[in-house]
């Protein structure tokens, strides 16, 4: 004969009620001290391995002094200048402008479109497509830098005004620089834009 929960007695009910709540507090206790463990780990790494992750201003990353390594506030004056030079050259319809911010091998994916375009004559052929001989503008917001030494990836969503189709394209993008003699120049971007 089984025994369901109403046969049982209030305190066989009461007892399993307690094993419950006790094993709920361990498993609340266990990945309450996994998280901590995961956001020390993190903490370690963002100021003393090789990448570390800016979410803005109020970073309190530590300065480097590695020779040739980023700071966060250096990270941020580099994508500053380069959306200003994007918008400048957008603005002025000038692909061929915009093409000297790319490297010579660089990689760009319009995961829409499953397209990808590759070196300056690849920018030039997308962006002179898009634009029609028309202005752009390209704004970006919830920007995420992570820096290693020989490069840094900047994550965020983005909106691309096309003057030509009257239209905003808007979504996630991901782009690569790496520093090429004095310039940081973009080598890879991939773009979810809808």
């Amino acid at each position: 004969m089984i025994i369901g929960p109403r046969e049982m007695g209030s305190s066989a009910r009461d007892k399993r009620k307690e094993g419950r709540a006790d094993n709920k507090s361990s498993t609340m206790l266990f990945k309450t001290v996994l998280l901590l463990s995961a956001l020390a780990l993190c903490s370690l790494a963002g100021r003393d391995s090789e990448a570390h992750s800016c979410h803005g201003p109020h970073c309190v990353a530590k300065p480097t002094c590695e020779p040739g390594r980023l700071s966060c506030r250096e990270a941020r004056r580099i994508v500053a200048d380069l959306s200003a030079k994007i918008n400048l050259y957008f603005g002025q319809a000038d692909q061929e402008a915009i093409a000297t911010l790319y490297s010579d091998d660089c990689v760009i994916i319009d995961k829409q479109t499953g397209s990808a375009a590759y070196g300056h004559a690849g920018v030039i052929a997308t962006n002179s497509a898009l634009a029609q001989g028309q202005p752009m503008i390209w704004t970006t917001s919830n920007k995420t830098i992570d820096l290693a030494s020989s490069h840094f990836v900047l994550y965020g969503h983005g909106d691309l005004f096309v003057q030509a189709d009257n239209a905003t394209y808007s979504g996630p993008f991901k782009q690569v620089l790496q520093k090429y003699g004095n310039d940081w120049l973009l080598i890879y971007e991939i773009f979810d834009l809808v």
